[in-house]
């Protein structure tokens, strides 16, 4: 009998207390059939709240559950290079805490976009906004939508602005390579080039989650002080 590849899924943390136990509930009954999940790993940096409390909780019932505990707050690249350093799994999964999951195939269906094509190195899984509520909330989602359309046209999704990095799934070999350069401003460029130099970006449109965009002008300025078109040398260094 074939055996299954592996699956790691990892999430970084800070202070995740309101989400982070639905995000463990919805990953705990996910289905199987053609690959073994191996852990689910908790990342904690510098957490304030009771994030650690929650997932040492959850970790008693559930012996998958891993907690990797960072008592000083380093930031998310420096936690996402431990992640990479440490994986041993064929697949490795990153996902954010702050995040829904559509259905109970999603690990499987994310970690098949690697598994099923040699080739593929990186896939970023197909994020859908929570439409908010309010109505300025709901012009700036209106924004995100008419934006899908424009990276979607792309042929074979093959992007950079294809990846939001809220999920995605790495060739475990292909994981091991990467480091985050401590001076990038942000890490999607660096991955997608990264995958881009051995033609191994994917988009898994048929792995599903769900995100709450911003509401607030003042948090779109903010969000749009973070994206693409600003000059990254630690990057330029590292890629040409």
């Amino acid at each position: 009998m074939k055996q299954k590849n592996t699956v790691t899924v990892a999430i970084p943390a800070h202070n995740e207390a309101e989400n982070i136990g639905n995000v463990l509930d919805i990953l705990l009954t996910q289905k199987y059939s053609k690959v073994k999940l191996e852990e689910i790993l908790i990342y904690t940096d510098g957490t304030t709240d009771n994030t650690i409390d929650i997932v040492k909780e959850k970790a008693k019932q559930h012996p998958v559950i891993k907690l990797v505990k960072g008592k000083t707050q380093h930031g998310k690249f420096y936690r996402l290079n431990q992640i990479y350093k440490a994986n041993k799994s064929d697949v490795l999964i990153v996902l954010d805490a702050d995040i829904g999951i559509k259905d109970k195939e999603y690990i499987e269906k994310f970690a098949m976009t690697i598994i099923s094509d040699k080739k593929a190195m990186l896939a970023a899984g197909h994020e859908l906004p929570i439409l908010p509520k309010e109505f300025i909330g709901r012009v700036i989602a209106g924004t995100y939508t008419m934006w899908d359309y424009v990276r979607f046209s792309v042929p074979n999704y093959d992007n950079v602005h294809n990846i939001y990095a809220r999920a995605t799934a790495y060739r475990g070999s292909f994981a091991k390579d990467l480091y985050i350069p401590d001076k990038a401003t942000e890490e999607r460029l660096y991955l997608y080039l990264m995958a881009k130099q051995k033609n191994g970006f994917r988009y898994a449109k048929n792995a599903v989650i769900y995100y709450l965009p911003v509401s607030t002008v003042y948090d779109y300025i903010k969000l749009t002080e973070r994206a693409f078109g600003r000059p990254q040398p630690a990057v330029n260094e590292l890629v040409g």
